[in-house]
């Protein structure tokens, strides 16, 4: 079987991030993954995340149009901090994961 290198990377690269300390960078790296995803899988432009493109991705994605807001009002929150807490990159973390899983099964 071939071995997905790129995501052990990722994984390795992320927990260096984490065990760092660094939850910004990291959150960073989540949202640049998150917007290239959406661009790739959705073909949604992601250059501006405004209430119509939240409204596109809800409707490609077959998402509530609260969870779309949950991320991107986060990413918002994330843009504007110094720092972030490792309670708000976990919780950044978990609506990606979300995000993803419920779209892998569709």
């Amino acid at each position: 079987k071939p071995v997905n290198d790129s995501l052990e990377f990722v994984t390795t690269i992320g927990k260096l991030y984490y065990e760092k300390g660094d939850h910004k960078n990291l959150a960073e790296k989540l949202t640049q993954y998150f917007l290239d995803y959406v661009r790739n899988r959705f073909k949604i432009p992601t250059v501006e995340i405004n209430p119509s493109s939240v409204q596109q991705l809800s409707a490609k994605s077959n998402r509530d149009v609260a969870e779309i807001n949950a991320i991107t009002e986060t990413i918002h929150t994330i843009n504007l901090s110094e720092t972030i807490t490792q309670k708000q990159l976990m919780d950044y973390y978990e609506l990606l994961e979300n995000f993803y899983k419920k779209n892998k099964h569709e």
